[in-house]
């Protein structure tokens, strides 16, 4: 494991680590919830101090009324089929509970059924809240930037990649840091396209990636949000890749090099990549990794942390070249930490 933290920090200290955050990074410093609560998609890293704090303590139930963590997929599924009565089959009499509800399909129920407006609305209001960041994100925001041992200009600075709808990545940054901030609109018409907002300026549209000529990376951090983003301020860009018809239309565009700039998708195929919080649940992501079609001419070494991985996680990390290390996010994220200041 020392070897595996020595290679990690060598890439961080030379701007050569791009984290993926996945969903459980927002959950990862939650109390343990009741066991018949428990998100089925990603299990990992509900419970980062162990298991001696007393069962009759574990008693968190998320709700949409409290504002300290946003919810998990399979809580927002269920929150939403409450919101627009969504069609629930009556569980089998010989389970032992109801299997879990998928989100793409009850997002799609209730935009087909009420309006995407109103699913845009109820979104909104959870993604708005003022949800405290993670100790996933206050360590990456702690990495050193600029990178001391970047050899190129545009290794100064790391890229953040999320599928996650909310801000708390960029929120986890103190205020004075300025960021790049790239992400997908799926309502953008005729089409769903990428736009960038520059520090201080409003969102521009990525319509022509190839030409588009930016120092991503080489003055600052940038943040890239694969799935859509919650917009505090205008909501004229706010989107969420969330319904089957968003992932059918994400999943069935062109090339990623008719999507991001060259700059980001050099970033993402030829350094390391490392995974925070995904599960194979995870299936439109699973796609897009495949999309990336990194060559193993360029490839760096990437890694998956999981607390604990099945063997179909196996297969698949195996099969796209991703090595798993079995910790909890939290206790991961301490020993990397502690070996990065250690140097």
């Amino acid at each position: 494991m020392g070897t595996h933290f020595t290679t990690v920090v060598d890439g961080i200290l030379e701007g050569r680590v791009v984290p993926f955050l996945g969903a459980g990074v927002n959950l990862c410093d939650r109390p343990e919830e009741p066991e018949n609560q428990k998100e089925q998609a990603d299990s990992q890293d509900r419970e980062p101090g162990g298991s001696a704090e007393p069962a009759e303590e574990k008693k968190f139930r998320w709700t949409d009324e409290q504002s300290v963590y946003p919810p998990s997929g399979a809580e927002l599924a269920e929150y939403l089929a409450k919101e627009f009565r969504y069609p629930v089959d009556p569980p089998c009499p010989a389970c032992t509970k109801r299997p879990a509800l998928d989100l793409a399909r009850v997002s799609e129920f209730g935009g087909l059924d009420r309006g995407p407006g109103v699913l845009n609305e109820k979104l909104h209001a959870l993604f708005v809240k003022q949800y405290p960041a993670t100790s996933v994100h206050q360590a990456l925001t702690s990495l050193p930037m600029p990178a001391p041992k970047a050899q190129r200009p545009d290794d100064r600075y790391p890229l953040f990649a999320t599928t996650n709808y909310d801000d708390l990545m960029e929120r986890a940054f103190p205020a004075a840091q300025e960021l790049d901030i790239v992400f997908y609109d799926p309502d953008d018409q005729p089409r769903g396209r990428f736009w960038h907002k520059p520090p201080g300026k409003n969102p521009l549209p990525i319509e022509q990636p190839n030409e588009y000529d930016y120092p991503f990376c080489t003055h600052r951090p940038a943040i890239l949000k694969l799935h859509g983003t919650v917009d505090r301020a205008t909501r004229d860009h706010e989107g969420f890749v969330i319904t089957e018809d968003h992932y059918i239309e994400y999943l069935a565009e062109e090339a990623l090099e008719k999507l991001l700039p060259s700059a980001l998708l050099d970033k993402l195929r030829n350094n390391h990549l490392l995974f925070l919080g995904y599960s194979l649940k995870d299936w439109n992501f699973r796609v897009f990794l495949r999309r990336l079609k990194r060559s193993p001419r360029t490839r760096r070494n990437s890694w998956a942390i999981m607390l604990k991985p099945d063997e179909t996680d196996e297969k698949f990390w195996a099969e796209n070249r991703v090595e798993i290390r079995t910790l909890s996010l939290a206790d991961y994220m301490n020993a990397l930490l502690s070996e990065l200041w250690s140097r």
